[in-house]
C-alpha cells in the first residue's frame, strides 16, 4: 500500500508496480490528508529520530544494515583524521551520489558510487591488502559498501561512523567539487525541481497529469 500527502505520487508509484507484475498493489485515496480527515491516527518521528541516522533511527535501518554494521570497523572523524596523517594512510572512498560528493568529502577521497562499487573498486584500490575507509553522507551506504568490500576480499576495511555529517560536526577540513572523479558523472538526472521556478512548475504540472492519467487503472482494481 503506497501513500503520499495527497494521491499523485502514490498513484504513479502503484501503477509502476502493477506494470512490473505485482498483483496486490494499492494506493491510499486522498493520501495522509484524507486519512487524517477520516479520524485515523498519524504517526510522527521526533526530530532526534530524523537526525540521528540509521544507527539510532526507526527499525534499525534497511534490510542487511545491522548485519553489515557488525562486519566493519567504525572510525570516529578524529580517528580517521589521525590515520590520514600516518605514513600508512588509507585510501578513502565516497560511495554516495556525485552530487553528495561535490557538496563535501574528506580531502583526497575518491568517488566510487555504491551501485558501481564491484565494477570500479579495483581501478581505485587494486591491492586488497590496502587499507580502505569508506565514507558517505550519513554512514548508511558506506556501511553496506564496507561489508561488500569485505566479501570481495579487501582485508582492512573501515567506515567513517555517521559519515560526512559527523566529519562536519567535528569541524574537520572538507573538500568540495569533483576532484577525485576521473570522468563526468552520469549518476544523477537533474529534474525540474533542481532548476528555476518555471521548470519546477512545469514538472509539477506534468506529475499531476501523470497521476490523473493512471487513476482509471487504480480505481479499476479493488
Amino acid at each position: 500500500v503506497f501513500c503520499c500527502d495527497d494521491r499523485v505520487r502514490a498513484t504513479v508509484t502503484a501503477s509502476w508496480y502493477r506494470q512490473m507484475g505485482f498483483p496486490n498493489i494499492y494506493a491510499v485515496e486522498g493520501g495522509t490528508g484524507a486519512w487524517a480527515a477520516s479520524g485515523q491516527a498519524l504517526e510522527q518521528s521526533s526530530a532526534s529520530e530524523a537526525e540521528g541516522g540509521y544507527d539510532e533511527g526507526l527499525l534499525g535501518g534497511p534490510y542487511g544494515y545491522q548485519e553489515a554494521r557488525a562486519q566493519v570497523e567504525r572510525l570516529t572523524p578524529e580517528a580517521l583524521s589521525q590515520r590520514l596523517d600516518s605514513p600508512s594512510a588509507p585510501v578513502v572512498i565516497f560511495v554516495d551520489t556525485s552530487r553528495d560528493f561535490s557538496s563535501g568529502h574528506v580531502p583526497g577521497a575518491r568517488w566510487v558510487p555504491r551501485g558501481w562499487l564491484e565494477a570500479q573498486i579495483s581501478d581505485v584500490v587494486a591491492d586488497t591488502a590496502t587499507p580502505v575507509v569508506v565514507t558517505c553522507a550519513d554512514g548508511l551506504n558506506s556501511t553496506l559498501a564496507g561489508a561488500t568490500l569485505k566479501k570481495l576480499g579487501y582485508q582492512h576495511v573501515a567506515v567513517l561512523d555517521q559519515g560526512m555529517r559527523a566529519w562536519r560536526q567535528a569541524g574537520l577540513l572538507i573538500e568540495q567539487g569533483l576532484s577525485g572523479v576521473m570522468s563526468p558523472p552520469v549518476d544523477v538526472l537533474y529534474m525540474g525541481t533542481d532548476r528555476h521556478w518555471g521548470d519546477a512548475m512545469h514538472y509539477l504540472r506534468w506529475e499531476e497529469e501523470l497521476g490523473h492519467k493512471y487513476e482509471p487503472l487504480q480505481s479499476s482494481n479493488p
